[in-house]
């Protein structure tokens, strides 16, 4: 979306008095001037993202594929410098993703780059976009999967300081880890059985005794109850 010419003399408090066209030309000549643009037909655009307006310059590669040249934004006394490629806005990611995220950006997976910020994040250490990706450990869109992914499976959360605060200035800290729960599912059963009575135990072994008076039956049962006190239940071997 190009601004009005007002709206952007009035961001930087710019005394040049130039317009979006002649930004837009400096932008260009800016490119040229850059030994390692070998981009032909260069074309200049501006953009406007969280009330700043960028200038981007695209051109046409060796294989007829659009590609980025550079992005700048007007800085203090009006100066028209280089963005940092960590603000480049949505809408310049979204149209050259190749050049804005590098190649490694079609590699790794989600799970890779999630391995990588958790990394950075050390016990106590508060980090957040700018610091990752300025460090080029992740690009832009990586740093987004990954912070996605982290907070919805509970490793990271945002730091104090920074709640409530815009995303781009997020920062975010490991959350501690206690110790597992313990799992009612994983506990082993009982070995503990109640006591069997003196003829559940003949009967699972399948003692027969012979016929006795009343009185011998009982010593039996006393001596055997003496020398197995902690006989417990058997399963019936009954065919």
């Amino acid at each position: 979306m190009a601004r009005r010419d007002n709206d952007i003399l009035q961001e930087g408090g710019n005394p040049t008095g130039w317009s979006t066209e002649e930004y837009g030309l400096q932008a260009v000549r800016l490119c040229r001037d850059d030994a390692t643009c070998q981009l032909e037909h260069l074309v200049h655009a501006c953009v406007t993202w969280r009330s700043k307006s960028y200038f981007f310059v695209s051109g046409i590669d060796g294989h007829g594929q659009a590609r980025l040249a550079g992005v700048f934004r007007i800085y203090q006394r009006g100066e028209l410098k280089p963005a940092l490629p960590i603000d480049y806005p949505p809408p310049i990611l979204e149209s050259f993703p190749e050049d804005c995220h590098g190649p490694l950006e079609s590699q790794r997976s989600t799970r890779e780059v999630s391995d990588i910020l958790l990394t950075a994040l050390e016990p106590g250490l508060a980090l957040g976009r700018r610091e990752i990706v300025g460090q080029g450990l992740l690009s832009t869109s990586e740093y987004t999967r990954a912070v996605k992914t982290l907070s919805r499976t509970g490793r990271i959360r945002r730091s104090a300081d920074t709640v409530g605060k815009s995303t781009a200035d997020a920062q975010y800290v490991r959350k501690r880890s206690g110790p597992p729960a313990a799992d009612a599912t994983s506990c082993p059963p009982s070995s503990t059985h109640a006591p069997i009575s003196f003829e559940g135990l003949l009967d699972a072994w399948q003692i027969r005794l012979p016929s006795a008076p009343i009185g011998e039956r009982s010593v039996l049962r006393q001596r055997i109850t003496q020398e197995g006190p902690s006989v417990r239940a058997l399963p019936s071997t009954r065919r």
